[in-house]
């Protein structure tokens, strides 16, 4: 009875995922041209968060540290408004993949 029960649940699992089509994938996926833009994004905030670890490394006083512990919140908090935008579909152009009907 449990063998039964397990490959009903394993068909039934399978058949739902049989029934997604190449159009309702492709529906949530952004363009390449989106991601390409993420990425360019992505890749100049590492540069800039690299280059901010390397003058913090480099300050000599509690001074100068201070001001750039300043400087690094915003450039953290920048990114981090990259990445939800990123997140809720601001340039990926991505959307809650949609409800499906069976």
């Amino acid at each position: 009875m449990r063998t039964i029960l397990l490959t009903a649940a394993i068909a039934l699992a399978l058949s739902g995922c049989a029934a997604v089509n190449d159009a309702d994938h492709a529906a949530h996926h952004p363009t390449g041209a989106a991601v390409a833009g993420s990425a360019a994004k992505a890749d100049m905030q590492m540069k800039m968060m690299q280059d901010m670890h390397q003058k913090m490394m480099a300050a000599k006083t509690p001074e100068e540290r201070q001001a750039l512990m300043a400087e690094h919140m915003k450039a953290m908090q920048g990114g981090m408004s990259m990445m939800c935008e990123m997140g809720s579909g601001g340039d990926m152009g991505s959307k809650a993949a949609p409800a499906r009907t069976t």
